[in-house]
């Protein structure tokens, strides 16, 4: 059972990473001028940042596996990760510092299981903050971020995956400017 399993989700994931690479490649980007790149988070807010956007942070080390599916060096467009290695394996963090060694020196910031740290995201100077739905950062926090010229883009993996996926892998892609 555990391995069937283990192949359902693994599928879901694959055809929800496919209809969002599909939907990614099909995006126009929406008015705002030819260096914009305007769209609607999970959390309905309208987001638009200067395209391309090559600093990104992330609140989650398993958005980093979703990025390696539509960057071929998905490390090259972070500024800082969560660091929580325990979501992505030793060993998954072991190949990709093997394979994109500045990773090992990225700098880090909370995790989405975590307190959100608005001071170490923004020491990392990122373009935007990719930050997990239910668990990023408060009202407020998204306000400063924002008022620092950071766009905060709410994505989701984890409730309701399967509906939610596509969507959040065509925000990073969006934000990675690969679409």
């Amino acid at each position: 059972m555990g391995a069937s399993l283990f192949l359902t989700r693994r599928r879901l994931f694959a055809q929800g990473a496919a209809g969002a690479l599909l939907f990614a490649a099909g995006c126009a980007p929406e008015a705002g001028g030819p260096n914009t790149a305007a769209l609607t988070d999970l959390r309905g807010r309208a987001i638009s940042a200067a395209a391309p956007v090559s600093r990104l942070s992330i609140d989650d080390g398993r958005y980093l596996i979703a990025l390696s599916l539509i960057h071929p060096d998905p490390v090259s467009v972070l500024c800082a990760w969560s660091g929580d290695v325990n979501r992505i394996s030793p060993e998954m963090y072991a190949a990709f510092v093997e394979r994109f060694p500045a990773f090992a020196d990225l700098p880090r910031t909370p995790s989405s299981a975590a307190e959100f740290n608005v001071e170490a995201v923004l020491a990392s100077s990122p373009q935007a903050a990719v930050v997990s739905l239910g668990s990023g950062p408060t009202d407020t926090q998204v306000s400063q971020l924002e008022a620092a010229g950071v766009s905060v883009v709410f994505i989701d993996f984890f409730f309701q995956s399967a509906l939610r996926q596509p969507g959040a892998l065509a925000q990073i892609a969006r934000r990675a400017h690969r679409a």
